[in-house]
C-alpha cells in the first residue's frame, strides 16, 4: 500500500513511514492495483485482515489532535465494515473507525476516555459499494470533522473534550477493533494516521 507522509505515521504491512509500524498478515491478504498503487483486498467470509501488537506500535496510542485518512472502495453492503481500530469495545476500548451496515452506510468514528464506553461521530453522508472514496476523520480539540472526497461532511462537526485510553490492544487494520470479527469486505489504500489536524486544503490534496 505504499503510504508514507512527512509528520505522519503511516499504517500498513510494509510501514515506510520510518515508525516501524509493520503490520501481520492474518490469512493472507491480497494486493490488486488500487486507486493510487497497490491495495489490500480483504475478503470477509475469509476473516482477513492485518494487525500489530500494542508492544510493536509507534504512535498509535492516539491523542487529540491526529487525523486518519485513506482510500476505500467495500464491495458489498449490508453488513459493518470494520476499517481500522484500536482495543475493543469490551474493557480495551480505544477507537475504532467503520462503515455502518445500513442504508445509507455512514461512517463512523468511536472514540473512549475509559475503554469501556464509547462516543460516536458520524459522517453526514454515507459511502455506497462499488467505487472508489477518499475518507478523512479529523479530531482536533473539540471538534471532529468528517471528509469524503475532499469535501468537509459534517452540516456541525462533533466535539470531543477528552483524551483517549491508552489500549494495550492491538492495532487492526480490516477490522474496526482487536476481535471484534466485523470486518471489512473491499479493498484499502494509502491509509495515513498523522499526529495533528491536517487542514482541509491538506485533505483536498490527498483526495486527488
Amino acid at each position: 500500500m505504499n503510504e508514507t507522509s512527512n509528520g505522519s505515521v503511516s499504517v500498513n504491512r510494509a510501514d515506510s513511514s520510518g515508525n516501524n509500524n509493520t503490520l501481520t498478515d492474518n490469512n493472507t491478504v491480497a494486493s490488486i492495483i488500487g486507486r493510487l498503487a497497490n491495495a489490500a483486498d480483504f475478503v470477509r467470509s475469509r476473516s482477513e485482515y492485518f494487525s500489530i501488537a500494542d508492544s510493536a506500535q509507534t504512535g498509535l496510542d492516539l491523542t487529540p489532535p491526529f487525523s486518519i485518512a485513506f482510500w476505500v472502495n467495500y464491495d458489498t453492503s449490508g453488513s459493518t465494515d470494520g476499517t481500522l481500530g484500536k482495543g475493543n469495545s469490551l474493557t480495551q476500548y480505544s477507537y475504532q473507525i467503520y462503515r455502518r451496515s445500513s442504508s445509507p452506510y455512514k461512517m463512523t468514528i468511536k472514540l473512549s476516555a475509559n475503554g469501556t464506553s464509547a462516543t460516536s461521530f458520524d459522517s453526514d453522508s454515507g459511502i455506497p459499494a462499488g467505487s472508489w472514496n477518499h475518507v478523512a476523520v479529523v479530531v482536533n480539540g473539540n471538534t471532529v470533522n468528517w471528509y469524503l472526497n475532499g469535501t468537509s461532511n459534517n452540516a456541525q462537526p462533533g466535539s470531543w473534550t477528552s483524551a483517549l485510553y491508552n489500549s494495550s490492544l492491538p492495532f487492526v487494520l480490516g477490522d474496526r477493533a482487536s476481535g471484534d470479527g466485523s470486518r471489512i469486505d473491499g479493498k484499502l489504500d494509502e491509509v495515513r494516521i498523522y499526529n495533528r489536524a491536517l487542514t482541509a486544503g491538506e485533505i483536498s490534496a490527498l483526495a486527488k
